[in-house]
């Protein structure tokens, strides 16, 4: 055990009026749902709730909006991301900072919690390298992948390796 014991997750989604309530709910936790009794300890599903808009607007994908917004408490404001590059728009910078939802961004915070909590910098090691040494991470994801191919959901899609092999 880590002796970390912190909850990660999402309380609430709210989503904008161009969007299948039926496919989020499923891309977000109700694939999952199964895996329940063979998540390690610490680890559950998080079933967060699903706020929409209003407007009854049917979805189309030929309106899909040029950009996405997210934001959590304690936030001065929204963070508006491009979404075909998935960058900030920063003023004249034309090609925008990373979002901070990106995996660099995510990976820095986690460093910054990390040090705090056990003193260790993790300076030097990749984004992989802290990824794999977390077991009960590992296990939990091992879990849910078993449980897609039982269900017959098919095999997560891989991203190439040297896609995780930064530090920061």
């Amino acid at each position: 055990s880590s002796g970390i014991n912190a909850e990660y997750g999402y309380s609430s989604v709210t989503v904008g009026r161009l969007f299948s309530l039926e496919h989020l709910s499923r891309a977000l936790f109700e694939r999952a749902i199964g895996v329940e009794g063979s998540l390690p300890e610490g680890y559950r599903v998080n079933a967060p709730i699903l706020l929409p808009v209003s407007g009854t607007e049917p979805r189309s994908t030929s309106k899909a909006s040029n950009f996405c917004f997210n934001w959590t408490y304690g936030d001065e404001k929204p963070e508006a991301t491009k979404t075909i590059n998935g960058r900030v728009d920063a003023g004249n910078d034309a090609q925008g900072k990373p979002s901070r939802l990106c995996k660099n961004s995510l990976f820095k915070q986690f460093q910054g919690i990390y040090q705090k909590l056990r003193g260790d910098d993790l300076k030097g090691k990749t984004y992989r390298e802290c990824k794999d040494s977390a077991l009960s991470y590992s296990q939990a994801k091992g879990a849910l992948m078993k449980s897609f191919v039982e269900a017959e959901y098919g095999f997560w899609a891989h991203k190439p390796e040297e896609l995780s092999g930064f530090t920061v």
